[in-house]
């Protein structure tokens, strides 16, 4: 379930994917040279239920899958018993300003506030900065680090791994009769 009624849940659940993007990226690709990119999607939903999904992708040398999960697991764990650093929530605060400067010069990001704020009955003001600003502001380590303990349960975790597939063997002669 998702409190989808509070938008600073949704902000802090987009701040803590953002910065689990970074975390990822830096140790999967960066330190152990594993995957040569990783994504981590979260989607919140209104209708027909108030639910979130997170979904975390990387391909990677198969003789090389469980090193790279437990990897990930180790920051999602590190991020649930610690939060945020003051750093990385700088970094996911600069990402977001960026994108909202630049999403203010474009119509794909008026036409995407305006359309979801009509379906959901919320204000048209304020977007932009000046919101922006305010959620920044009541951001902390401990929100992250509570959104991470919430929303990485292992109550509801599925996992699926794809491998190629193996190299059938040349049929005997017995196997062909």
């Amino acid at each position: 379930d998702f409190d989808f009624s509070r938008p600073e849940k949704r902000y802090v659940f987009s701040s803590l994917m953002q910065l689990l993007n970074i975390k990822l990226r830096e140790s999967m690709r960066e330190e152990k040279g594993g995957v040569y990119g990783v994504s981590l999607r979260g989607s919140t939903f209104r209708e027909p239920l108030p639910t979130y999904s997170i979904n975390l992708r990387f391909t990677c040398d198969p003789a090389r899958v469980e090193e790279l999960i437990a990897t990930a697991m180790q920051d999602i764990a590190q991020v649930q018993q610690k939060g945020a650093s003051q750093e990385e929530l700088h970094k996911v605060t600069a990402i977001q300003r960026q994108r909202v400067i630049r999403g203010l010069k474009e119509n794909g990001f008026w036409l995407s506030q305006l359309t979801s704020r009509y379906k959901e009955g919320r204000p048209v003001n304020p977007i932009g900065l000046a919101l922006l600003e305010k959620r920044i502001a009541a951001l902390t380590a401990e929100a992250i680090r509570q959104a991470a303990l919430t929303y990485f349960g292992q109550a509801y975790q599925i996992r699926l791994v794809w491998l190629p597939e193996q190299q059938a063997a040349a049929p005997t002669d017995r196997q062909e009769k």
